[in-house]
């Protein structure tokens, strides 16, 4: 009918989503170029209808999570690929401003108890103490929000789970508990892979409290991937 708007499906994914076949181990799997999750929020996810004045249509937040889901679904089987080879490999989180989110991507590939160990939820800082032996005085030091809290949430856990790698999380979703020095969007990954091999990665993430857990749950799956490769090439 005359005036309405054109309301045809968006696929940002097809067009933002970029995959490269890249022999990982031994075999080929797709790795998608994580800059795409970036594009998403800024190219394709508006639009002007046609026949608008001037308004722009946005993805409402269930297509949003539906396009994200599918992005972060292929990235999580690339990096089951990796971890699913003969050689024994086991991975555990310990998760505080992501809330359980890398554990879910992890465990939404089927075979995945086939190398993930557990997860940990330490939301508190008592919690930080109790399960992963992170000590009191790094928090007063250093604040929960830190390098320090990051590396020994890592090492905590890997320790106590007996595990080849673990991942550690820890930052401010937003949209309170920022001060002049730590904004919203500051998170903090730690891997810890043993024989001081352990590497803390700084972010400084943008947008709300649903994109900040959804990026940095992506980066430190990116981080995993990127710790795994380079172990095969060593």
């Amino acid at each position: 009918m005359g005036g309405q708007a054109d309301r045809s499906p968006i696929r940002p994914a097809e067009t933002e989503t970029r995959f490269t076949q890249r022999p990982l181990l031994g075999q080929g799997v797709l790795v998608p170029d994580v800059r795409s999750e970036a594009r998403i929020e800024r190219s394709r996810a508006r639009r002007t209808p046609a026949g608008a004045k001037g308004g722009e249509f946005d993805l409402n937040r269930t297509e949003k999570e539906e396009v994200i889901g599918e992005l972060h679904a292929k990235m999580a089987k690339a990096k089951a690929a990796i971890l699913a080879e003969p050689k024994g490999l086991t991975v555990a989180v310990a998760e505080s401003c992501t809330g359980g989110l890398i554990g879910h991507r992890l465990t939404q590939v089927p075979g995945s108890s086939a190398y993930v160990d557990r997860g940990a939820l330490c939301y508190s800082n008592r919690s930080k103490t109790e399960m992963l032996g992170v000590s009191a005085g790094l928090f007063e030091q250093h604040g929960a929000v830190s390098r320090e809290v990051a590396a020994a949430m890592a090492r905590g856990m890997r320790e106590r789970a007996g595990v080849s790698v673990a991942l550690s999380v820890t930052g401010i979703a937003g949209p309170g508990g920022a001060t002049e020095t730590k904004p919203v969007g500051l998170v903090y990954i730690g891997l810890d892979g043993g024989n001081v091999n352990t590497v803390i990665k700084e972010f400084q993430f943008h947008g709300d409290r649903f994109v900040i857990k959804q990026r940095a749950a992506q980066a430190a799956l990116d981080l995993l991937r990127r710790w795994l490769i380079g172990r095969e090439k060593a």
